[in-house]
């Protein structure tokens, strides 16, 4: 039975945990979004549209950091979560709360399967093109090795697309429960990623923030790291005209020009 509105208490995370939280998400969020556009760029407005084109290799490079950069976070928040035990569940169903641990699972799941599989597309294609952290030259992710792929080009672009959509899906759950619980049940469960609530919230100390700028610092290192071992990646694609190629064939779209994707939009 839920409690007046105003009288329940429910345990927060503590402000490591709600960084991470927010982080991912709005991540994904753009991520998702700008996966989606790469595909069907055509359905922008006429000069948005033609916009998009012209910069598709930003964009395309954008869409593979922002993965990487979900793919290491998602590390890290599972590491965050086993050293510091979650809080108590709200008072919800056993259904409920079944549903919320398989949701929870299958959130982790893909958001390491989703950008594994990305990284697995960008390995695959034939022509080899490197991934560039933040467009920028200098920071080049390294593609994945042939015996480590696992799946031809077809199959991981098909496997990350599926994936991808599954994560919608299950975000578009997630958002749709929180607001079912915050307002229909009257129980205060967003506040438990959000910091200055008077709840029962597991304090962050100097410690747990220390560690999180140490995990910041080590990822930065890793960037840099990786960049210094794909340097001859870099060279190679510096002698090719990269945003000639990369996205001059959409992913399941056969080339087009800007002028033929502005008279498909007239159409």
């Amino acid at each position: 039975m839920s409690l007046a509105p105003g009288r329940q208490s429910v345990a927060a995370y503590n402000h490591g945990a709600m960084l991470l939280h927010w982080l991912i998400a709005l991540l994904i969020i753009a991520e998702l979004s700008l996966g989606y556009l790469m595909k069907h760029y055509t359905i922008l407005p006429e000069m948005l549209a033609s916009a998009f084109y012209q910069s598709r290799f930003t964009f395309y490079q954008s869409h593979k950091t922002f993965g990487i950069m979900i793919l290491l976070l998602t590390l890290m928040r599972l590491a965050w979560r086993f050293l510091y035990k979650p809080p108590v569940e709200p008072p919800i169903g056993k259904a409920e709360k079944a549903a919320t641990q398989i949701a929870t699972f299958l959130f982790y799941a893909l958001m390491i399967l989703v950008p594994l599989l990305g990284w697995a597309v960008s390995s695959t294609t034939a022509r080899k093109l490197p991934i560039l952290l933040f467009g920028n030259p200098h920071f080049v992710w390294p593609l994945l090795p042939p015996q480590l792929t696992l799946f031809s080009h077809l199959q991981a672009e098909w496997l990350h697309l599926v994936l991808a959509y599954s994560l919608a899906f299950l975000l578009f759950l997630h958002i749709g429960g929180a607001l079912k619980h915050q307002f229909y049940s009257h129980i205060p469960i967003m506040a438990r990623m959000l910091p200055g609530h008077n709840l029962q919230a597991q304090k962050a100390s100097k410690t747990v923030f220390l560690l999180l700028f140490l995990a910041v610092f080590c990822l930065a290192a890793m960037v840099i790291y990786c960049a210094s071992i794909a340097k001859r990646q870099a060279e190679t694609a510096q002698t090719a005209t990269l945003p000639a190629q990369e996205g001059q064939a959409l992913p399941g779209a056969a080339p087009i020009t800007a002028p033929a994707a502005n008279n498909h939009i007239r159409q």
